[in-house]
């Protein structure tokens, strides 16, 4: 099942054009995934703000690691165990940003970049995430207490 969290209506239109990224949130049984293309902190925090369903166990890094994206709150909010950050090697903006990948160890995920870990692929079968990196590596990680993701397995 699939839910698209931005934008808003087809009319929703932002002076930066990242913004205008199509951000999905999708789910398979306990499992959910989080799409959000290159959207930035500014719609990041409109999406918290809106209560916006978030909690997911994979994001796909926004902005590609661009200190732009990926704000201390929106991770809060979206707790995942697995993101992963489509870079190029060498990519001449530095992303992922060391900020952002501070961020990120923050908040705990195995944390895959296509630079470094090569084409990443992610299966499911709605109760765990099994992953595999070209650059070999493998490991599963199951969604605990069926529904919670980190975000909401944190003590408050």
């Amino acid at each position: 099942m699939g839910e698209v969290l931005w934008p808003e209506s087809a009319d929703s239109k932002t002076e930066n054009s990242n913004d205008d990224s199509l951000v999905l949130h999708i789910s398979h049984g306990d499992v959910r995934f989080l799409l959000t293309g290159d959207l930035e902190q500014k719609i990041e925090s409109q999406l918290v703000a809106n209560h916006s369903p978030l909690a997911s166990d994979f994001i796909k890094v926004g902005h590609h690691g661009s200190k732009t994206s990926s704000s201390e709150a929106f991770l809060e909010a979206v707790g995942p165990r697995v993101a992963v950050a489509s870079v190029g090697d060498g990519n001449q903006f530095g992303h992922p940003a060391p900020v952002v990948v501070e961020r990120y160890a923050k908040v705990g995920p195995h944390f895959l970049r296509t630079d470094r870990d090569g084409a990443v692929t992610v299966l499911t079968d709605g109760r765990t995430l099994r992953v595999h990196t070209f650059a070999g590596s493998d490991f599963v990680s199951p969604v605990s207490n069926g529904r919670e993701t980190r975000a909401e397995s944190r003590p408050e």
